[in-house]
């Protein structure tokens, strides 16, 4: 099977927002002539952080990365389409979906999933310290944000779906004390 049979071939999703669009470079190659896993989560941990800078309006870390799924390989000179979705929302904290699709080089206007993901990001200080979100920014003109109504420091469970098709809610916690951020 190729990479351009109906099997692989999807449609760009249109509830979720492109965050990033990103070709691979020959020198981001491994051994084997594909890219390099690293440097796609790289791309997907800046894409990721798209939507939480909208309400960290400041520093914010990647505290955890809680799925990550290979699909298809990605090749030099695919270029890269990285959407995102608003997963969680906590007080200082959120939980986001990447998707990316590869528009192959030699088959412009085909897409193929090459990886999903979901990631949270937490709201810091100058100290590194968790800190609050924000209200501001939560007012976007952006089509495909998920955002309206929704307020930091109240707790958001979004269902979301796993491999194999299992049904859970995203969540994430501090793992010294254990409360929901």
């Amino acid at each position: 099977m190729t990479d351009h049979s109906d099997a692989l071939k999807v449609q760009l999703p249109t509830d979720k927002e492109l965050v990033l669009k990103v070709i691979p470079m020959p020198g981001d190659c491994n051994a084997n002539g594909d890219i390099f896993g690293g440097w796609v989560m790289a791309q997907v941990d800046l894409a990721g952080a798209v939507i939480p800078a909208r309400y960290t309006q400041g520093r914010q870390a990647t505290v955890a990365v809680n799925q990550f799924i290979f699909k298809q390989p990605v090749r030099v000179g695919d270029i890269l389409s990285l959407y995102a979705s608003l997963t969680r929302i906590g007080r200082t904290s959120v939980t986001v979906q990447v998707e990316v699709y590869a528009e192959r080089f030699r088959a412009q206007g085909v897409y193929v999933k090459v990886t999903e993901a979901s990631l949270t990001y937490v709201a810091i200080d100058d100290e590194g310290k968790p800190g609050p979100l924000t209200t501001a920014g939560l007012h976007t003109k952006s089509r495909k944000m998920p955002v309206n109504g929704l307020i930091p420091g109240k707790l958001y469970l979004f269902k979301t779906r796993a491999v194999g098709g299992l049904t859970g809610y995203s969540d994430w916690s501090d793992p010294v004390s254990h409360r929901v951020l």
